[in-house]
């Protein structure tokens, strides 16, 4: 009985430090309106799943508000540096560009 009240009261105090921490690191953001310069913040882990997402609305019944799952990070790295030379252009346009003039490639097939 003595353990239970003491993890609870442990729970209980570490609540707020813990809320605190993770709303100060945690931030929402709808990838299909980013500028390049919030993209360019975004942690080098995530960074293909964005590019990813954007570069699937309108391919497969993807829509803006959908979410999608990416298996294996490939590299983005031009749409990176594209981004870094127009930080305030929309990621989104950065990302059609590069899919049109074939700098980024995407399998929509999953061969």
């Amino acid at each position: 009985m003595k353990r239970l009240i003491l993890s609870l009261a442990i729970v209980t105090l570490s609540a707020p430090l813990i809320a605190s921490a993770a709303t100060d690191e945690v931030k929402t953001v709808k990838p299909f309106k980013m500028t390049c310069e919030e993209f360019l913040s975004v942690s080098e882990t995530y960074k293909p799943a964005v590019v990813y997402w954007i570069a699937s609305v309108d391919k497969l019944g993807v829509r803006e508000n959908d979410q999608i799952v990416v298996d294996t990070p490939r590299t983005v790295a031009h749409v990176v540096d594209e981004c870094r030379k127009a930080p305030t252009k929309k990621l989104s346009d950065k990302v059609r560009t590069s899919l049109d003039n074939q700098t980024l490639k995407i399998n929509y097939n999953g061969a």
